[in-house]
């Protein structure tokens, strides 16, 4: 019994190197592809008038800008990218846990938008896409790399 608890203990530090191992370059992939995306999406809504000067945003009191959408899209994508590498050294299944934890945050980030006094429902609603959007692209680039790393795992234990 004692060698079987020993492999297991190997067996789970072998599984959070290999998921580590590409995180070093997902996570930094992940956050730039958040921000890009971000931008452009934000660019767009923004020549289309859904981000009126006239509103303010809490806490500094200032219109929204390109800079302050992408650097809150860059602190959630390293949020994320923080969660899953934790997950990755104590979770037995980090990626099905991650997605829900994601969720859960997700779900609790659409609050936000609703705090903007006197923003109108276009910039709402735009706001709450850019949300799913940097969701959408952390949870898949860093799920998509862990999923790879997993299956390799398994394979190797059937052999």
């Amino acid at each position: 019994m004692n060698q079987q608890h020993r492999n297991g203990d190997e067996e789970r530090a072998e599984t959070a190197t290999l998921a580590w191992a590409p995180l070093r370059w997902t996570a930094p992939v992940a956050v730039l592809a958040a921000a890009i995306t971000v931008a452009f999406l934000f660019v767009v809504l923004d020549a289309v008038g859904t981000f009126p000067s006239t509103v303010t945003v809490p806490p500094a009191n200032q219109p929204l800008t390109l800079s302050t959408a992408i650097g809150t899209a860059i602190v959630g994508a390293i949020g994320g990218c923080l969660v899953f590498a934790a997950l990755t050294r104590v979770a037995e299944s980090p990626i099905k846990q991650f997605r829900r934890i994601a969720s859960g945050v997700l779900v609790l980030s659409f609050v936000t938008p609703f705090t903007i006094p006197g923003a109108p429902i276009a910039m709402i609603v735009s706001l709450l896409f850019l949300h799913v959007v940097v969701a959408g692209v952390v949870v898949g680039s860093l799920t998509y790399r862990g999923i790879e790393y997993e299956s390799k795992r398994i394979e190797k234990m059937m052999t």
